[in-house]
This record gives structure tokens, C-alpha cells and sequence, in this order.
């Protein structure tokens, strides 16, 4: 009996152990082969609460900068990983596209990593550059995406046909994009763990860029609903500049337990927008300017509110029937921050919380679009513009279609 219950405890004990120590392992191979990639490393990039938003940003975690080399069976064990945390991976090597993984749980077992060889395109039509830190040393698993394609005297913005989505820059902080043209130019939007984004312009084929990052500002602040923490809110951080050709990105935390949040590593001298979506109230964004880098800007108290309500009904074209799902956004004009609902059936909608300020009405309801004979509507904005303060009960939207 007495060996029993030891082998049983040594049993649960190594159970344990095992548990406690959740470690990761993966394989990373060929893409097209399915043969490993010998001598490739793999990172922990970014981590994530299995539960609820993250208080932090998704680099601050220990466990990120984690990394180890796969053996000649390309295979990898990353030990003693957070369990209430899942992971992103970056994996690299060369000859090979870097590849992310995303939001991997070390306790759903083996995970594969696949790498594709680098594209044999052609060498003039190719967009190459070289990340680094502070400290000029390569910036490994950056994310570099087209921002701007540059033809002539034109830009374009968006998905373009022929350009390259998404590059990540491998162990020398190399990365490349393919452009259709060999005399076009491409302005790229770089991002990268415990650093600012920044958009570097005009790189042109056969000439390859250094992008220097830097640190970020951080802007912190407080969430509180009658006198007390919010907890566990997503907080957003959006540029109050929305142009395509100088966007950096939205970027998201929680609050603590004490209503707290820190975001770091936002663009320097920028003007953002903060604000918080909550159920139950509102929460008057924001609108916060970021110092040099390394600098912190306290936002201060994000209070929840009632709000104002804004309710009406949308009037449809003779004939039309009503779309499945109509939406209603509320954008406040300084800050180009919307706040949506939907229109029922008979084309009634309310806003139970809205903020303040000048805002305009946008609809989206199939092939229609609003019609000048709206109240309310200013034909200088070419849209419904509402006053800055106070409910908005009876607002009728007239649709024409277009």
C-alpha cells in the first residue's frame, strides 16, 4: 500500500510539474516539401490573455523575446511559457519568407510552423530594406505592408493589384516587396514589438532603404464609472490625422483592476484620438498629443456618462424594400470616432448613449444613400449634421437611391 500511494504522488507530482512547466513545442518546415527547415528560430513575439483583454501591450509580457533554434529534425521546445497566456510565434530562416503563427496554446500540443522559399521575382521590381533599433542593430519580425504605390504622378492607397501584402523582416532585418512596375515607388508602413510605427516613403526598385525605428511616447490614464475602476475596458488609440499616406494604425489595451491603462510605443508628436466603447454610458473621447520619444502624457479621467440619445427613423425610396441590415453611424467630426447601431425593419433606430459634439449621420442601407431633402442636412458637409449637445429624438433620414 505504502509503495502505491508513493508511486501515485510521484505520478501526480510529475503531472504537475509538466503542467506547471507548459512548455511549447513546434516544428517548422518547408512549405511545399514538408521537410524541416534546419537552423531556422523561432521567437515568441506577442502574448495574449486566454481570457478578457490584456492590460499590457502584447509585447511586455516575460515570455516575449523568447527563442530558440530547431534542430536537424526542425523541431523546437520554448520551456516554461505563462499557461494563462497564448502566443504568437515568428519563425525565420534563410532562403525563407518569415511566417507568423498566431495565438498558439502551448497545452493544445505540437504545433507546425510552415516557411515558403523566398519568391525568385524579378530583381527590378523588387522593394528591399534593411530595420534596425535604436542602436543600429536589425530589427527582427518587423511587419512591413504597402502603405502608399507610387506610379507617375499617382498614388494609390488600399489593396493593389500586384503588390506584395506583407513582408517580415528575418535575422538581419531584411525585408522585400514586389511591385508591378520596376519604375514605381512604394511608401511602407513598419511596425515593430517595443517600437513606434513609422511610414517610410518613396523606395524605390534597386535601392535598398535602412529604416531606423525609435522607442514610442505612451499616453496612460484612468477609466472610472461612479467614482469607481473600470476594469478589464478596451481602450483605443487612433490617430486624429485619418489620411491614408499618414496612418499609423489603431491600437488597443484594457484597464487594470484599478481602471489604469499605459499605452506605449505610439507614434512620437502625434495627435491621438482616445476613446473606449462601454455598454450602459458613454465615454467622451478624447483627444491626447503625444511628446518625443520616451515621453509619457497623462490622458487623465475617462468618466462614464449617460450620454445623449439620438433616435429617429430612416425613410426609404418609393418601391424599396428594407435591407436586411440597415446601420446608422454617429461620427463625431473632430475625431472621426463612429459609434454605430441598426436601423429595425420599419427604419427605426436609436442611440442610447451617444457623446457630444458636432457629428454627422451616415447610413448604410444597400444602393441608397441620403437625400439632400433630410432635415437637418447641411449642404456645405454634403451630410446630416446635428448640434453639439443635447438628445436628438426626431431625426428623420431620407434616403434616395443613387
Amino acid at each position: 500500500m505504502g509503495m502505491h500511494r508513493l508511486a501515485l504522488a510521484l505520478s501526480l507530482l510529475l503531472a504537475f510539474t509538466a503542467a506547471a512547466s507548459n512548455d511549447l513545442h513546434g516544428l517548422v518546415v518547408d512549405d511545399a516539401s514538408a521537410k524541416p527547415v534546419a537552423g531556422a528560430h523561432v521567437y515568441v513575439y506577442t502574448a495574449f490573455p486566454k481570457i478578457g483583454t490584456s492590460a499590457i501591450c502584447p509585447s511586455c509580457y516575460r515570455d516575449c523575446g523568447k527563442q530558440e533554434t530547431v534542430d536537424a529534425e526542425g523541431a523546437f521546445r520554448i520551456e516554461s511559457l505563462d499557461p494563462t497566456l497564448v502566443f504568437d510565434l515568428l519563425a525565420v530562416a534563410d532562403g525563407y519568407e518569415p511566417a507568423f503563427t498566431r495565438k498558439v496554446d502551448p497545452k493544445s500540443g505540437t504545433v507546425t510552423i510552415r516557411l515558403r522559399p523566398r519568391s525568385s521575382a524579378d530583381a527590378n521590381r523588387l522593394i528591399t530594406g534593411t530595420v534596425v533599433d535604436p542602436d543600429g542593430k536589425p530589427v527582427i519580425g518587423a511587419t512591413v505592408e504597402p502603405n502608399g504605390y507610387r506610379i507617375g504622378n499617382r498614388v494609390g492607397y488600399g489593396n493593389i493589384p500586384g503588390v506584395d501584402k506583407l513582408s517580415i523582416t528575418n535575422a538581419k532585418g531584411e525585408f522585400a516587396l514586389v511591385i508591378p512596375d520596376p519604375t514605381g515607388a512604394l511608401d511602407v508602413r513598419v511596425k515593430a514589438r517595443s517600437l513606434a510605427p513609422r511610414i517610410e516613403r518613396k523606395l524605390a526598385p534597386g535601392q535598398t532603404r535602412r529604416i531606423a525605428l525609435t522607442p514610442g511616447a505612451t499616453i496612460s490614464g484612468r477609466v472610472q464609472r461612479d467614482g469607481k475602476p473600470v476594469a478589464g475596458l478596451p481602450v483605443q488609440f487612433a490617430q486624429q490625422d485619418r489620411r491614408s499616406e499618414n496612418f499609423l494604425g489603431r491600437f488597443d489595451i484594457a484597464t487594470n483592476d484599478d481602471g489604469l491603462f499605459v499605452m506605449t510605443n505610439l507614434g512620437p508628436d502625434e495627435t491621438y484620438v482616445v476613446s473606449a466603447p462601454i455598454d450602459g454610458g458613454v465615454i467622451e473621447p478624447k483627444l491626447v498629443k503625444t511628446g518625443a520619444v520616451e515621453t509619457s502624457v497623462d490622458a487623465g479621467l475617462l468618466a462614464v456618462e449617460r450620454g445623449r440619445r439620438i433616435a429617429g427613423t430612416i425613410v426609404l425610396p418609393e418601391g424599396m424594400a428594407a435591407p436586411p441590415k440597415m446601420q446608422v453611424a454617429l461620427v463625431l467630426s473632430a475625431m472621426s470616432v463612429g459609434f454605430t447601431t441598426e436601423a429595425g425593419p420599419d427604419g427605426r433606430f436609436v442611440l442610447e448613449a451617444a457623446p457630444k459634439g458636432k457629428a454627422t449621420v451616415h447610413v448604410s442601407a444597400g444602393d441608397a444613400r441620403v437625400s439632400p431633402r433630410s432635415p437637418w442636412f447641411d449642404p456645405r458637409e454634403g451630410k446630416i449634421v446635428i448640434p453639439a449637445e443635447g438628445d436628438c429624438t426626431d431625426l428623420q433620414v431620407v434616403l434616395a437611391r443613387e
